[in-house]
């Protein structure tokens, strides 16, 4: 792997590159703190999601678009009849948070809401392929999630036998009460929150170390003046633990030497 370095070289003072080892290794060196900064981010949008954001609950009912009537004699489905069907899911999700479904919905259901507000509670959606639309409430109680699913299952099929004629809609499952929170996801929100915590610390360092022009080791100054470095006085307290090729070993002396 072919490396550059982080400080800049006599014959172009305006390039800084970088050393991707060094990193690497700085990263290591400091991934406590790493993670220390991914662990109290995580746990501050954790705390704060649940303290600021309102849980809200889902319900949901299925039902089956048919292009026909229940009136119809013909009793068979051709391919047509499907391909028909399918063209009308979507229309039939269009009708269904239309003002003329969601006020009487409203209004079955008796409750004291306004178009918008139950519009913006409201979402219809087709599944690929196939004839099956899913209409999906979403409040803040889960009672009134469901009764509001409930009341419109019951207000579509009219309403849309009235507007498309010659196509009917059935109910295949009616919305169940929701016993778990549906947003804010938590747990994806604390771990997001790690993440980014820790990215953040990273950077930090990265930023930190990329901006330190400092001359701290021999290799330093042979990169920084492209001269090689034939002597060094030592740092007689530091040269035990000191990583330098050009480091002086400094031994205690004995009790006995010392006589």
């Amino acid at each position: 792997m072919s490396m550059v370095e982080k400080h800049t070289s006599p014959q172009n003072n305006d390039e800084i590159t970088i050393d991707l080892l060094q990193m690497a290794q700085l990263l290591w060196q400091n991934i406590l703190w790493i993670l220390l900064g991914g662990i109290i981010l995580g746990a501050g949008v954790f705390v704060g999601v649940h303290l600021l954001v309102a849980p809200t609950y889902q319900a949901r009912f299925t039902a089956y678009v048919n292009n026909r009537t229940q009136t119809d004699s013909m009793t068979q489905l051709t391919s047509s009849d499907l391909s028909a069907a399918r063209s009308l899911a979507t229309t039939y999700a269009q009708i269904l948070t239309s003002s003329s479904v969601l006020e009487m919905a409203g209004e079955q259901a008796d409750l004291d809401l306004s178009y918008g507000q139950i519009k913006s509670m409201v979402s219809a959606s087709t599944v690929p392929n196939t004839e099956i639309l899913q209409v999906s409430v979403v409040a803040s109680d889960p009672q009134l999630a469901k009764k509001m699913a409930d009341s419109i299952a019951n207000v579509a099929p009219i309403q849309i036998s009235t507007i498309v004629e010659g196509s009917s809609m059935r109910i295949i499952d009616r919305a169940q009460l929701p016993t778990s929170i549906y947003q804010p996801n938590y747990l994806r929100n604390a771990a997001i929150g790690f993440l980014l915590g820790m990215l953040l610390v990273a950077a930090f360092l990265v930023i930190r170390e990329l901006l330190d022009d400092r001359i701290k080791s021999e290799q330093d100054l042979e990169q920084s003046t492209g001269l090689k470095v034939i002597g060094a006085i030592p740092d007689i307290m530091a040269a035990a633990t000191q990583k330098s090729s050009y480091a002086y070993a400094y031994r205690k002396p004995s009790k006995k030497e010392e006589k």
